[in-house]
C-alpha cells in the first residue's frame, strides 16, 4: 500500500470567486446560540439591508432603525408612573417581546391587581394579549424574562394546565390569564419598565409618564430619583423630537442644568445644514458625532463589566474611555425652548438578572455602529471594535468576516490588545484598501508592518485570520494566502479598524478550537503559505505582490524511506521552482534542497535548470505547458524526472525528512497537480526504478540515453542490472547517429559521467577527416582505434570467465588484457549534445 497525502488539481479562480456563499452560510463548527447573547446566530448586514421592514423587533431593512414609521399597530397608554404599549399585531411569544424590547420596553410584568384591572379593558377580542411570564425553565414555575419570580398570578380557573406545550403567559378579555403555546400568535401588552422618577426639575415639568419637557426660558433639566448603583445598569430615553437641542445620560451630581454637568451624556443637535445630528459628550469633553438620529430612537448609556457605553437602538456606538463612578443617575439637560424626552429609564442590575445589559458579540465600540455581528463607522473619527471572546495562547482558533462593499478602507485580523482604533494596532490584520487606480486591494499589516499587496477582493468574499498549530496565516474565501513569520504570544481577539464613512465590517465572528478537535480547522495540505494562493493541489502567485511566493506540504518523506514529489507546469512564461525541500527558511529557490527550476534562456525560450540549495547543476533543455516533472527519493538517491523520464540524479544523499517545497518568482506563476507520496516500506511498486542509475545530463528512456539539449556537461547513466562475479553477460548497445561523441560498455563503480570512469569502454567519436570512428578505452587508457561505424551498428562488451571481449554486429574486434575483478554494469558517457544511444541492454548470459 501507498501511504500518500495527494493535492489535487482544483480551479483556484472559480473556487475564490464561487466561496464567499459557501463559506457564509457555513455555521460554525460546535457553536450553539443563546438568545441575546455573542454566540447569538446573526443574519447579516447585508440581508438585513435587502429585506423589508417589518413588526418584529429587528431592524429588517438595515436604516439603524426597529419598526419604525409606525409599521407595530400600538397605542401608547399611561397610568400614573407606568407607561404601556398596547399593540394588535398578531405575534408569537418571543417575536413579542423582540418587538417591545426594540421600542426601549418589555412584555408587560403586571404586579398587582391595580395594573391588571388598567390593562384590562384594552384585552379586546378572543385572543388575548402576551405577557411577560413563562415556564421554560422549569415546568410550572412561572417567572419574568429576567428571571424572577412573578409577584403576581391571575390565573383563570383550571389554568394553567399546559395542555399542549403551554409555556407562556398571556391575558384574556376577562382580564384573567392562561398558559398558552409560545408559538402561537396573539396581540401583546409591552411595557415601560424602571420608568424614571424625576426630581430637581429646573425649568422643566413632568406632564405626564416619564416625559420631561422644558417650560420656561433658560436651559432646564432635572435627575432621575434612581441610581444605576456600583454594578452594570443603564439609563435610556428618547428625544421625542428631533428640532431642538438636549442632552441626557449618566451623571455622578447635579450642580447645574448645562450639559457639561452630564459625566457620560448623548447631546442632541444639528449639523451645518441643520440635519439631526448626535454627539457624545462627556462633562466638558466632546467625543465627536455619530451620524443622525430620529424622534423615536431609543438611545441608552450604560455601564456594562466596568465601561461605560453608548447605543441607539440596541446597538454601540462608542465606549468610554473613563472608567464609571458608583450612584450615577438619569441626568438631562433641555437646551431648545421646544426641547424635550421621553420614555425614559434608569435600572440597576440585580445579581442573577437575565438580560439585565446584553454584552454582545462587541467590546471596545467607538466611531462605530455596531449590530450584532456587524460593524460600520458613523463617527467623526477612525471606528473600531474587538470581540469579547478570545483564542487562547496555545490555542487553535479563527477569526472570519466579510464587507459589504469596496469603495472604503477598512482592516481586521487578531489582536492581543486595543489601545487604539488604527489598524496599527491589530496584530494580525487584512488591510481592505485600493490601489492607485482605486481598484480594491488587498494587504497584509502586522501591527505597523505593511507585508504586501495580494491582489483584489468583491464585496461579500469571507476572509480569515487563523492560528494553527503555532502559527497564524491568512486566508480568502478559503484559500491561503499568508502565513505570518510571527508567533502569537498572548491571547487574541477579532481586532478591527474601519477608517472611512460607512467603512463595514460584516458576519464576524470567532471561533476557538476545542482540544483534539481536527475538524475545527481544515490544516489543508500546505503550511508556510506566502504570497501565493494555495487550494489543493494548485499553487498561484498573487496578483500584484512584488514578492517571491511560496509553500510547503505538511506531509513529508520521513528519512531513510522511498517517495516522490510530483507537479504539472501549465505555463511557461514565469519563472517557478519545485522540489523538495529539509526545511523552510524563506520562499526564494535557493531554500530548496533539491528543486527543479523552470526558467528561460538568452532568447526568452522556456528552459529548466535543476538547483540544489543555492547550487545550479545545469540546465535540461525546454518544457512545454503540460509537462509532469518528479523529484523522487530511491534507494537513497533523489533523482528528477520530467514526463517519466529521468535526467538527473543528485549526488547528494538526503539528511533529514523532505517535503514539498515550492518558490513562484513571478506574477501568473503557476504550479498545479502537486502531490507528495511516502512508499509504504516494501512497497517495489510505488516507484518504477527503470533500467538506468546515476542519470545525470541525459533523458533516460526505456533502453535509450538521448543528452539534454542546452547543458554543456557531459552525460550519462549506468545500468541497475550487473554482471556480478561468477557470471557471464554482456552489454549492448546501438548508435543511433553518428555525429557526436559517446561511450559505452561495462564498469565497475560510477564516480563521473566521463568516458574515463567505464572500465571496459566503446568510444565512437571521429578521425581528423570527420568520419565516424570506434575506438577502445579501458578506463583513461586509450587501447587504438578499430575502423568505422554506422548508424544501427550494434555493439557489444561481453565478459566470459574473467575475459572481455569487445564485438560491433556480432564479430569481435577487441579481446582485454585486463581480466574482470568485480561485478559489471553497462556504463555510459555521452559527451556532446544530440548524443543518442539506443538498443541498451545488460544481458545474462550461460
Amino acid at each position: 500500500m501507498l501511504s500518500t497525502t495527494r493535492l489535487f488539481r482544483s480551479s483556484l479562480r472559480s473556487l475564490l470567486l464561487a466561496a464567499p456563499l459557501a463559506l457564509a452560510a457555513a455555521p460554525l463548527a460546535g457553536c450553539v446560540a443563546e438568545p441575546g447573547t455573542e454566540d447569538e446566530d446573526f443574519t447579516s448586514e447585508d440581508a438585513q439591508a435587502l429585506a423589508t421592514e417589518i413588526c418584529n423587533g429587528v431592524d429588517d431593512d438595515g436604516d439603524d432603525r426597529i419598526d419604525e414609521d409606525g409599521i407595530c399597530d400600538c397605542q401608547t397608554h399611561v397610568d400614573g408612573g407606568h407607561e404601556y404599549r398596547v399593540c394588535q399585531n398578531q405575534l408569537d411569544h418571543a417575536t413579542a417581546q423582540a418587538m417591545c424590547e426594540g421600542r426601549g420596553y418589555g412584555l408587560a410584568r403586571i404586579e398587582s391587581l391595580t395594573e391588571n384591572a388598567f390593562l384590562q379593558p384594552f384585552a379586546v377580542g378572543t385572543q388575548g394579549f402576551w405577557i411577560d411570564l413563562n415556564d421554560r425553565v422549569v415546568e410550572g414555575d412561572y417567572r419574568w424574562s429576567n428571571g424572577f419570580s412573578a409577584s403576581l398570578l391571575n390565573w383563570s380557573t383550571y389554568e394553567p394546565n399546559n395542555a399542549g406545550n403551554e409555556d407562556c403567559g398571556m391575558m384574556w378579555d376577562t382580564g384573567k390569564w392562561n398558559d398558552l403555546n409560545c408559538a402561537w400568535t396573539n396581540k401583546t401588552f409591552c411595557e415601560l419598565l424602571d420608568p424614571v422618577g424625576w426630581v430637581d426639575l429646573v425649568n422643566a415639568t413632568n406632564p405626564s409618564g416619564t416625559r420631561l419637557a422644558r417650560t420656561a426660558a433658560g436651559v432646564g433639566g432635572a435627575r432621575s430619583s434612581g441610581n444605576i448603583g456600583a454594578g452594570d445598569g443603564f439609563v435610556q430615553f428618547s428625544p421625542g423630537e428631533v428640532s431642538w437641542k438636549k442632552a441626557a445620560g449618566l451623571g455622578v451630581g447635579n450642580t447645574s442644568t448645562n450639559r457639561n454637568d452630564i459625566e457620560f451624556g448623548i447631546y442632541f443637535t444639528h449639523d451645518a445644514s441643520g440635519a439631526p445630528l448626535v454627539r457624545v459628550q462627556e462633562g466638558a469633553y466632546d467625543k465627536g458625532s455619530f451620524g443622525t438620529y430620529a424622534w423615536d430612537d431609543v438611545f441608552r448609556v450604560e455601564v456594562v463589566s466596568g465601561k461605560v457605553r453608548y447605543l441607539r437602538n440596541g446597538m454601540p456606538f462608542y465606549t468610554s474611555a473613563t472608567a464609571p463612578t458608583a450612584g450615577m443617575v438619569l441626568d438631562t439637560s433641555l437646551e431648545g425652548a421646544g426641547a424635550f424626552l421621553t420614555d425614559a429609564r434608569v435600572h440597576a442590575c440585580i445579581a442573577g438578572e437575565i438580560g439585565c445589559v446584553k454584552p454582545g458579540f462587541w467590546d471596545d465600540v467607538v466611531y462605530a455602529l455596531a449590530r450584532e455581528n456587524n460593524l460600520r463607522r458613523v463617527g467623526s473619527s477612525v471606528g473600531g471594535a474587538i470581540s469579547r471572546k478570545s483564542i487562547p495562547l496555545g490555542s487553535n482558533g479563527y477569526v472570519q468576516f466579510s464587507t459589504g462593499e469596496i469603495t472604503t478602507k477598512k482592516a481586521a485580523g487578531l489582536g492581543a490588545g486595543n489601545t487604539s482604533a488604527n489598524r496599527n494596532d491589530i496584530d494580525y490584520g487584512i488591510y481592505l484598501t485600493h490601489d492607485a487606480s482605486g481598484t480594491p486591494l488587498i494587504r497584509v499589516q502586522e501591527g505597523a508592518y505593511d507585508k504586501g499587496s495580494f491582489g483584489t477582493y468583491a464585496a461579500n468574499d469571507v476572509f480569515r485570520v487563523e492560528v494553527l498549530d503555532g502559527k497564524v496565516r491568512y486566508l480568502r474565501n478559503g484559500v491561503p494566502f499568508y502565513t505570518s513569520h510571527t508567533a502569537p504570544s498572548a491571547d487574541l481577539r477579532l481586532d478591527t479598524s474601519v477608517e472611512d464613512l460607512g467603512a463595514t465590517i460584516t458576519n464576524a465572528a470567532l471561533e476557538t478550537c476545542k482540544p483534539g478537535d481536527v475538524a475545527c480547522i481544515d490544516p489543508g495540505m500546505w503550511d508556510d503559505v506566502r504570497y501565493v494562493y494555495a487550494t489543493e493541489g494548485e499553487l498561484e502567485s498573487v496578483w500584484g505582490t512584488s514578492s517571491v511566493g511560496g509553500a510547503i506540504s505538511r506531509a513529508s518523506i520521513p528519512l531513510g524511506a522511498e517517495g516522490y514529489m510530483q507537479f504539472t507546469a501549465i505555463e511557461t512564461t514565469t519563472k517557478k521552482a519545485a522540489g523538495l525541500g529539509a526545511g523552510n527558511t524563506s520562499e526564494l529557490r535557493n531554500d530548496i534542497e533539491y528543486g527543479i527550476y523552470l526558467t528561460h534562456d538568452a532568447s526568452g525560450a522556456p528552459l529548466v535548470r535543476v538547483q540544489e540549495a543555492a547550487f545550479d547543476k545545469g540546465s535540461f533543455g525546454t518544457y512545454a505547458a503540460g509537462d509532469v516533472f518528479r523529484v523522487e527519493v530511491l534507494d537513497n538517491e533523489v533523482r528528477y524526472l520530467r514526463n517519466g523520464v529521468p535526467f538527473y540524479t543528485s549526488r547528494t544523499a538526503p539528511s533529514a525528512d523532505l517535503r514539498l517545497d515550492t518558490s513562484l518568482e513571478n506574477i501568473g506563476a503557476v504550479i498545479v497537480d502537486m502531490e507528495i507520496m511516502t512508499c509504504a516500506e516494501g512497497d517495489t511498486t510505488c516507484i518504477d526504478p527503470g533500467l538506468w542509475d546515476d542519470v545525470r545530463y541525459v533523458f533516460a528512456e526505456g533502453n535509450e540515453l538521448e543528452s539534454v539539449s542546452g547543458t554543456s556537461s557531459v552525460g550519462g547513466a549506468v545500468s541497475r542490472q550487473t554482471i556480478a562475479m561468477g557470471q557471464n553477460g554482456y552489454a549492448e548497445f546501438s548508435a543511433a547517429e553518428v555525429n557526436a561523441k559517446k561511450a559505452a560498455g561495462l564498469g565497475t563503480v560510477n564516480t563521473s559521467e566521463n568516458r574515463n570512469d567505464i572500465e571496459y569502454g566503446i568510444y565512437l567519436t571521429h578521425d581528423a577527416s570527420g568520419a565516424p570512428l570506434v575506438r577502445v578505452q579501458e578506463g583513461a587508457f586509450d587501447k587504438g582505434s578499430f575502423g568505422t561505424y554506422t548508424v544501427n551498428d550494434v555493439f557489444r562488451v561481453q565478459v566470459s570467465g574473467n575475459t572481455v571481449r569487445y564485438l560491433r554486429n556480432g564479430t569481435v574486434f577487441y579481446t582485454s588484457l585486463s581480466p574482470r575483478n568485480a561485478a559489471l554494469a553497462l556504463d555510459t558517457s555521452l559527451e556532446n549534445i544530440g548524443a543518442l544511444l539506443d538498443g541498451m541492454a545488460v544481458v545474462i548470459t550461460p
